[in-house]
């Protein structure tokens, strides 16, 4: 997926080229990666649908250390398709989730590496 980003901020044209976009599945119960880093690209994150078994916090880092999101409480959360994306890893570091308690932490988020 490719965009084409317009002086002003705003996307022109989405289209196919050559950049896959990728779904992961999210199970797990504890902070920790939801993405692999991967050598020379960044995860920008297009989609996401994510359901807590119990209320909690959730943080999203890139790497291990910088926030890309605050603290979000609540039982689940789902930003909708976004070609220009949510959030986007630094370059070669992975999707980190921080979570408030220990809690399953189910769904999907769609991404691709740029």
């Amino acid at each position: 997926m490719e965009v084409t980003i317009r002086s002003d901020g705003m996307f022109d044209a989405v289209t196919n080229a050559n950049v896959p976009v990728k779904r992961v599945k999210v199970d797990v119960a504890a902070s920790g990666d939801l993405i692999a880093a991967v050598t020379g690209k960044s995860i920008r994150v297009i989609a996401v649908a994510v359901y807590y078994a119990s209320s909690t916090t959730l943080k999203l880092q890139s790497g291990a250390s910088t926030d890309l999101t605050g603290a979000m409480t609540g039982t689940s959360f789902v930003w909708p398709w976004n070609p220009g994306g949510w959030l986007q890893t630094a370059s070669g570091e992975k999707l980190n989730a921080v979570m408030g308690s220990s809690v399953q932490l189910s769904g999907t988020i769609d991404y691709i590496e740029v």
